[in-house]
């Protein structure tokens, strides 16, 4: 399968994370869900770069602190994490987390890039373990009939990594990247044969023709109710009706660009910000 520059939909759960007796979100062993989470981030507003607390919806599978939200809005989070991590003797059973919002730049390495049977992961690669540079992918959920969006990942660049290679990523990642990530996928893959890619975000400041990563958020009010994850509609590209999966349409390459900012207009008008980065989670 060649390299293609693809505009993907990826649909993955849109349940949310509770709270356990102690007053905390666990690491996850069972499906993925999403977090509201707060906490420090960079953010883009009135077209200047700003830094401060944030909140947003992701993905963040180690442990949390959690709050209950008193008056939550319909559609709305219940809970907002405080995301922080700790170090595993061993990470089997253990969800990673995929994309990853943290640090420098958005990331992206291994979900759906292989297909997989009764949770048994082929050799067959799908589109998006050879996405070009400039690919676009809508990361969201299925919520109330509406697609809704919690990343906007554009491809930069990538490297491959394996079972085999996947300890090389140490040198080259944050270690709280490779610990929450990486270490949990590697613990149960047991073929040495298939690759994936690890593919790096492209930035405000190393940007594809314009196009950057980013998520949805807003500046952290501790006393209010959060957001709901803004829907996006694009016809004919994003299906507001997909389960579970990707689409990924055949997109002439000169309209990623429209599209790209057609989707930044949807998320501004609802009023919401162009989280950046958010802060690395702690280590505790």
């Amino acid at each position: 399968m060649p390299d293609a520059r693809e505009f993907v939909q990826f649909i993955h759960p849109g349940g949310e994370h509770g709270v356990d007796e102690t007053g905390r979100c666990p690491w996850n062993s069972g499906n993925h869900r999403r977090k509201f989470l707060r906490g420090p981030g960079i953010f883009l507003k009135d077209g200047g770069i700003e830094d401060g607390p944030i909140e947003f919806w992701g993905e963040w599978e180690p442990p949390s602190d959690v709050q209950r939200i008193e008056a939550p809005i319909e559609d709305g989070p219940q809970f907002v994490h405080h995301p922080f991590w700790q170090e595993r003797r061993t990470y089997f059973g253990l969800q990673n987390t995929d994309p990853f919002v943290f640090g420098d730049k958005i990331c992206y390495a291994i979900c759906k890039q292989r297909k997989k049977r009764e949770g048994v992961v082929l050799a067959q690669e799908t589109c998006l373990c050879k996405l070009a540079k400039g690919s676009v992918v809508l990361f969201g959920s299925r919520v109330e009939h509406k697609f809704a969006l919690d990343t906007v990942f554009v491809v930069k660049s990538w490297v491959n990594h394996s079972m085999g290679s996947y300890s090389d990523l140490a040198e080259l990642v944050d270690p709280t990247y490779f610990n929450v990530t990486f270490k949990p996928w590697y613990a149960w893959i047991d073929n040495p044969a298939l690759t994936w890619r690890l593919y790096f975000g492209a930035t405000v400041d190393d940007d594809v023709e314009g196009m950057f990563s980013f998520f949805p958020c807003k500046e952290a009010d501790e006393r209010g109710s959060g957001f709901c994850r803004p829907a996006v509609e694009l016809p004919g590209v994003v299906n507001p009706e997909l389960q579970r999966g990707k689409r990924d349409p055949y997109v002439e390459p000169d309209r990623f660009g429209g599209l790209w900012h057609a989707v930044r207009r949807q998320v501004e008008n609802q009023g919401l910000l162009l989280g950046l980065s958010a802060a690395m989670p702690p280590k505790r």
